[in-house]
């Protein structure tokens, strides 16, 4: 009997084991169903209904340097539906990454203002001033976003310095909100 007990608790370890990797193959799957469009961009409730299981997917699809550029793009984008500590930490570490592709970083940028709102601001503004004119250009966005009068205040004073058209653009619309 005693012997019984522990190779029960045994295998029900191992059923269960078993059982979360065929869940994480079925959402991995469904990650992939989702990122596989082109022209169509998931809602945020099809990303919810998937659960927190998905953002693991996410950041790891997100993480591959051997995934397309545009995958690991869209992969960033839907973390913004997974908000949490370690969400947060891995999109602030993909905007501040120099080495990265401009379309990551923007795409972190993006999705930090979308989950975060206000919380977002204070990271987000210190690309405002940044060389890459693309950069500037999604922090700008984000501010715009987020919509505090901290974040307006920002853009304004940008507006005072800018010197890329389609940047300064950006601001003047975004002001006109």
């Amino acid at each position: 009997m005693r012997r019984i007990l522990p190779m029960a608790a045994i295998l029900v370890v191992v059923g269960f084991v078993v059982g979360a990797s065929a869940q994480d193959a079925g959402v991995a799957k469904q990650v992939d169903a989702l990122l596989g469009g082109i022209e169509y961009v998931p809602e945020a409730k099809e990303w919810t209904a998937l659960g927190p299981e998905a953002a693991v997917v996410l950041v790891s699809i997100a993480s591959a340097p051997d995934e397309r550029p545009s995958r690991r793009a869209r992969a960033i984008s839907a973390l913004a539906y997974f908000p949490n500590v370690q969400n947060r930490a891995f999109l602030e570490t993909v905007a501040g990454d120099t080495k990265a592709k401009t379309v990551l970083r923007r795409k972190a940028l993006r999705a930090l203002s979308h989950a975060y709102k206000a919380d977002a601001t204070a990271f987000v503004k210190g690309f405002v001033s940044s060389e890459d004119k693309y950069l500037r250009e999604a922090a700008i966005k984000s501010l715009a976003d987020i919509g505090t009068p901290e974040a307006r205040l920002v853009l304004e004073q940008r507006l005072k310095v800018e010197k890329a058209a389609f940047v300064r653009q950006t601001i003047e619309k975004s002001l006109t909100r």
